[in-house]
């Protein structure tokens, strides 16, 4: 009996050992939101993980998240999940935003309230087709992948079957990387199961403001839609070219 349950136990061991998916804890994971810009401010950027089981917080040390270019080539990494990880939970949202990106959001997603920095923004040249994938730190497996600019993109579009049943990710979504306005691009389905069948119908522009959600269940939603920010000395010029325009005009009204 004892030597058929080493036999058992040796088995289990190499089978792990060949199927890193069986021992993984970060893989079942997919890419649910991205937006690129929040009313032409390219530095205010978000990107919105969702973890599709329980158990695939361990981010440190194992995953990243890497941007391509229309070509596929370039590659630029966001983030290496630096510690502490975050909490585990079916569905459950991980939220990395830039620094920008706080002055946009009602409440703002400030570094307290997001989980992890982006360490690089994704390059203004990459917004019209690129390709932003949720890899292991090596880069030897994709685990999810989501493509944009439609056939401009002409990069790859493949990944592991883990998320995706036959590891093709596109054809990408057809129009660009959101920027311009307040839309998020989002991950239509719900979860579970949240697994891929292709970039194009997996994802759509959220129908109005992005609402983006951070590990704790905080949401933050986008506020400033293709209006730039004024700064309070432009407002002050405003102001006073307002009131120098009626003084003016009450001046020309007054009989001589």
């Amino acid at each position: 009996m004892k030597y058929w349950k080493i036999v058992w136990l040796a088995l289990g061991f190499v089978l792990a050992v060949d199927n890193p998916a069986a021992h993984a804890t970060f893989h079942l994971t997919q890419i649910e939101k991205v937006i690129g810009g929040v009313g032409g401010d390219n530095g205010a950027q978000a990107i919105q993980l969702r973890m599709r089981s329980i158990s695939q917080n361990l981010l440190n040390g194992q995953a990243r998240l890497v941007v391509y270019d229309a070509t596929g080539s370039n590659p630029i990494v966001i983030t290496n999940f630096p510690s502490p990880n975050p909490a585990s939970g079916e569905c459950r949202e991980i939220l990395i935003a830039s620094d920008g990106f706080a002055d946009t959001t009602e409440p703002s997603a400030d570094s307290a309230a997001r989980d992890y920095a982006m360490d690089n923004l994704i390059p203004t040249s990459y917004l019209a087709a690129g390709s932003l994938t949720f890899e292991t730190t090596s880069g030897s497996v994709i685990y999810w992948r989501v493509s944009w600019g439609g056939g401009t993109y002409t990069g790859p579009t493949t990944g592991s079957v883990t998320n995706d049943s036959d590891g093709e990710f596109g054809p990408p979504f057809t129009g660009p990387l959101p920027s311009v306005n307040d839309r998020a691009l989002e991950y239509a389905a719900a979860c579970p199961p949240g697994t891929s069948s292709s970039n194009d119908a997996d994802y759509s522009l959220s129908a109005g403001a992005g609402v983006f959600t951070n590990n704790a269940g905080g949401t933050f939603t986008v506020t400033q839609a293709g209006v730039p920010a004024t700064s309070e000395w432009g407002m002050l010029v405003l102001v006073l070219g307002v009131l120098t325009a009626g003084t003016l005009v009450m001046a020309k009204r007054r009989p001589a």
